[in-house]
């Protein structure tokens, strides 16, 4: 089946079977024939939790920008439906291609080069910050499946900065952790329930560090169904310790939130809570380069309880 796939080739060749369409020739007339610089299959599909509703999702980078959507009539012929959405402000995307072909929904976005470019050189800095929009970006072409058509400068380029990505993604999740943990202490009258809410996005926030640790950065919905599904390729030291941050924090995404509206209960679940932070810092910092990155930041230090008084 076409959306269980486990590699690129295997995709391509049923890709070709569902839709009687060659991918690379459907990537090149969505371009209007501009150099592409490099494409992705990225989403569901290569993280490997792709599903009969799953779109096939792919990024395309092209080097420079094009009046997307007039597309040529041999485009149109090879689908049902065709729209296409602008992105005209967008410093990283320029526009959207969604296609129906032989009921598959297919979903091109195509970026900008100097985008990706401005990305990367913000990764190579002293002071790298990256938007909400650069992280799902970076993010899925990391975890997802660089489509084997000539690769530019820019295919290389990412590849070179990808550990570099994940210490950031990484270690900016786990300052989140511990700032919705410290929030989640600051209890406003005999209102826990507030408070347990701000401690459950501290376990949240830890599962996204130790996924980004791993190459999986931009997950965004789907990170529960890979949690329970233990959906990627670990090597055997990496799956001990992916066993280790399932178990001691999974049972904290459902807390019992009656159990949880007295300042006893609420108290359990946050000392259950820093424990799996511990954990969480523990597991990332076995690894020397994410150590490195943890110590070099003076607000990662796990708090103690504080009194609820």
């Amino acid at each position: 089946m076409l959306f269980n796939s486990r590699d690129v080739d295997t995709f391509l060749d049923r890709f070709r079977e569902n839709t009687k369409v060659d991918l690379q020739t459907l990537i090149n007339k969505i371009a209007n024939d501009t150099a592409v610089d490099s494409a992705y299959i990225v989403g569901s599909i290569p993280v490997g939790v792709g599903s009969r509703i799953s779109d096939v999702d792919i990024y395309v980078i092209i080097n420079k920008d094009i009046n997307g959507g007039n597309f040529a009539p041999d485009v149109l012929n090879m689908a049902e439906q065709v729209k296409w959405y602008s992105s005209d402000d967008d410093p990283l995307v320029i526009g959207e291609a969604i296609f129906i072909i032989n009921g598959v929904k297919v979903d091109v976005e195509l970026l900008r080069a100097s985008g990706i470019e401005s990305m990367c050189n913000r990764l190579g800095s002293s002071h790298t910050l990256l938007s909400d929009s650069d992280i799902n970006v970076f993010g899925k072409i990391r975890a997802g499946w660089a489509l084997p058509f000539p690769s530019g400068e820019l295919g290389e380029k990412l590849s070179s900065k990808e550990k570099a990505f994940d210490i950031y993604v990484t270690t900016k999740c786990l300052f989140t952790a511990i700032s919705w943990f410290n929030k989640s202490m600051i209890v406003s009258g005999n209102t826990y329930v507030h408070s347990v809410l701000l401690a459950r996005y501290a376990v949240e926030q830890c599962f996204s560090a130790y996924f980004a640790s791993i190459g999986y950065a931009a997950l965004r919905a789907k990170w529960v169904q890979f949690l329970m599904q233990g959906a990627c390729q670990l090597s055997e030291f990496d799956q001990g310790n992916f066993n280790k941050i399932r178990e001691s924090g999974l049972s904290l995404l459902f807390p019992d939130f009656e159990s949880t509206t007295n300042e006893e209960g609420f108290i359990k679940y946050l000392e259950k809570v820093r424990g799996f932070l511990l954990v969480t810092k523990k597991v990332l910092t076995s690894s020397p380069e994410y150590k490195i990155a943890i110590s070099l930041n003076g607000e990662m230090s796990i708090p103690n309880l504080v009194s609820l008084a």
